[in-house]
Order: C-alpha cells, then sequence, then structure tokens
C-alpha cells in the first residue's frame, strides 16, 4: 500500500483505487499547498507534511491511472532518443549543483527536469521490488511531485493548479508512463526507460516547442559515485561535476541541517563523503575527458561569465545571456548561495558563518584536502 515515513513516500499503485474525477486531487492540493507556503524549510521535514504529500501524490496517480497513459509518436521518440543527449548534474549536497542547474535551465538548446532526479541513486532503489508497470507509475508520481516541491520558488506548483476539469500534474504522470512503454518496447533498458521517458514528458507539459533541445538535464547529488550505473542505462552521456571547498560545503551542510531542524551531522559519513567525491571526479575525469567536466563552485560565484562560457564550449552549445540569470522553468528564483541575485531578489539562506568543531577541521585536512587539492587550489 501508499506508506510514509520519516524518510518520505513509498507509492504501490496497486493499492490505489482509481477515481473519475479530480476532486479529490483538488482537496490534497489545497492541505498541500497550506504546508508549501507555511514557513521555513523545518515545515517540510515534519510527519503531517509527508502525510499530505502521500495523499496528494497517490490520488493524482489514481486519476491518471483511470485516463491511461499517453503514448508518444514512435518516430519522435526515436528522433528524442537519438538527438537529445542526458546531461547529468552531479556534486556532493551544498556543493553548488542547484546553482549550476538553475544557471542551465533557461538555455534554449537545454530542458532541464525540475528538482532533484536521483533515479540511480534513491527512486530505483526504493520501488525496486515493484512489477513492470506499477514500478513506472510509481516513479511516475515520484516526478510529479518533484514539479510541485520547488524550494527556491515560494509559489512552487511549476505546472500551474489542478482545476477540476484537468490536473497538468496527472497529464505530466500519463506522458511519463506512456513514454516510458514506448521507450522500452524499442530499446534495450527496459525499467530504465522511466529516466529519458520522464525528460520527455517534461518538455511536452512544460511547453517545450521545436526544434528539439541538445539536451535533457538532470540534477542528481551524489550520482557521480554511481555514474558506471548511468553509463549504462544512457545510450550517450555528458556529466559535470560541481566541486567545492571542502571546508565551505561541510559548513554549508551543516547549516542546512539546522535549518531542518537536524542539530546533529554524522561527521564520519560527511567526510568520507567528501572524499570520495573527488576521488570520482579524478577517475571519470581520466577515463571520459570528452564527456566529463568540473567546475569548481567558487569559480563559478566570483567570475559567473567566464566559467559559463567555457562550460558551453565544452557542452557544444550556443552562448547566451540566459546562462547568467538563474531560474526554475523560467522563473527567477532566490539562490540559497553567495551567487549574486538579481535586482528584487534576495538570497534565501544566509552567509554560512558556522564554524567547524576542531576535530572536524582535521579529519577534512587529513582526510580530504588532499585529494580536494588538485581541484580547488588556486585563485
Amino acid at each position: 500500500m501508499t506508506q510514509v515515513s520519516k524518510h518520505g513516500l513509498f507509492i504501490d499503485p496497486n493499492a490505489l483505487l482509481e477515481t473519475d474525477s479530480n476532486e479529490e486531487i483538488l482537496k490534497a492540493e489545497a492541505t498541500l499547498d497550506a504546508f508549501l507556503q507555511g514557513p521555513g524549510p523545518f515545515v517540510r521535514s515534519t510527519m503531517p507534511y509527508w502525510q499530505a504529500v502521500q495523499i496528494w501524490t497517490s490520488a493524482v496517480v489514481a486519476r491518471a491511472r483511470s485516463l491511461g497513459p499517453v503514448v508518444p509518436d514512435t518516430n519522435g521518440m526515436e528522433q528524442w532518443l537519438n538527438t537529445v543527449t542526458p546531461l547529468l548534474i552531479v556534486g556532493e549536497p551544498r556543493a553548488g549543483t542547484s546553482l549550476l542547474r538553475n544557471l542551465l535551465d533557461g538555455h534554449p538548446q537545454i530542458t532541464a527536469l525540475p528538482g532533484e532526479g536521483l533515479y540511480i541513486t534513491h527512486l530505483r532503489p526504493k520501488y525496486r521490488t515493484l512489477p513492470g508497470d506499477s514500478y513506472i507509475w510509481a516513479l511516475a508520481g515520484e516526478w510529479a511531485f518533484k514539479a510541485v516541491n520547488v524550494a527556491e520558488i515560494p509559489t512552487c506548483w511549476l505546472l500551474g493548479r489542478s482545476d477540476a476539469a484537468q490536473s497538468p500534474y496527472v497529464e505530466f504522470v500519463r506522458r511519463i508512463v506512456g513514454s516510458s512503454q514506448l521507450i522500452a518496447n524499442h530499446a534495450d533498458n527496459g525499467r530504465d526507460s522511466i529516466w529519458p521517458g520522464a525528460a520527455w514528458a517534461w518538455r511536452q507539459v512544460s511547453g517545450g516547442t521545436a526544434p528539439l533541445p541538445k539536451y535533457w538535464l538532470d540534477r542528481s547529488p551524489g550520482l557521480q559515485s554511481r555514474l558506471g550505473d548511468a553509463d549504462r542505462i544512457l545510450r550517450n552521456w555528458k556529466t559535470v561535476q560541481v566541486l567545492r571547498s571542502p571546508d565551505a560545503a561541510v559548513r554549508s551542510l551543516m547549516q542546512a541541517h539546522r535549518d531542518y531542524g537536524q542539530y546533529r551531522m554524522p561527521w564520519l559519513r560527511t567526510v568520507v563523503r567528501q572524499r570520495r567525491a573527488f576521488l570520482d571526479a579524478a577517475e571519470w575525469q581520466e577515463r571520459a575527458p570528452a564527456r566529463f567536466r568540473t567546475v569548481r563552485y567558487e569559480q563559478l560565484v566570483a567570475a559567473p561569465d567566464e566559467t559559463m562560457a567555457e562550460l558551453l564550449a565544452f557542452l557544444e552549445i550556443d552562448p547566451s545571456p540566459a546562462v547568467s540569470r538563474p531560474t526554475v522553468s523560467g522563473r527567477d528564483v532566490s539562490p540559497n548561495t553567495s551567487f549574486p541575485v538579481q535586482p528584487g531578489r534576495t538570497n534565501k539562506l544566509r552567509e554560512h558563518e558556522e564554524t567547524l568543531p576542531l576535530a572536524l577541521r582535521l579529519l577534512l585536512a587529513v582526510v580530504v584536502d588532499p585529494v580536494a587539492r588538485p581541484f580547488v587550489a588556486g585563485p
């Protein structure tokens, strides 16, 4: 059945009753919106919030199943798979992956999925026990919620609100499932067809028009340690890993924990993950230099124009003024970094003034700094 816990939700589509109206969606949407507009990020870590998420997502998936999948044209999907390259933005939490994703969001040659994809690292393991179609419907529901819970945009709801006649989130789910089923029937990636299928569906419901983009973008913090899996799933790909000074990244992470009401942070695991991130970067820089690039967070903030110009050259796409302005689906965002903001906007979080405990600073200096130095040293 559909469950909820402190770790989020778990959707079992077989436990949902199909419905012939949007009534349940509208009631659930009103309840969920009250949480999304609530004060501070702490609200989004409570059980009542996740219960509201579960009820809304279940209602959306149930309605979508009752209407059935929307299957795209075969020729159009083949063109999408053969023409549009996956672009993966990876890095440790608080390294700056959100900032880079949002700077690329408005480029006309990129279709950027909302939120954190986390397909390989979280979603695929979470739903691995569900059979065929149930797996696809469940993940489609997760992606629908990613289009709602957008921390950088106060109003959230990227596709607008549902009404009695239709819900854009139901249509998103139907297109994810339809495209995934079509890809699975014509490609050798089975259940993993959900990943490129979600990207195609997002372009359809978010207003994408011809010509096709050069890339579809997925931001998945932590995926750098599982790029081998991505390499086996995707026909082709490019990856950009954002790297940040270990000391600054951990201070920022500590502040983020506090903002969510979590006052204890696992030091050892944090240090190990920081070290592994730099080792992963070194490995893939050597293994796939034409498809893998690192971006230094400090350089992105200090010299954004030059850094983005170099990145666009690596991606072989045209320069665009859009990459100087962080957005999500074309909407200005309040960055949670020290990146310069647009007039009239403010940074969501203050500068990170946390002082790391001495033992943690020593751990970083001994364990992480030697492998990080080639990437973060310099002006």
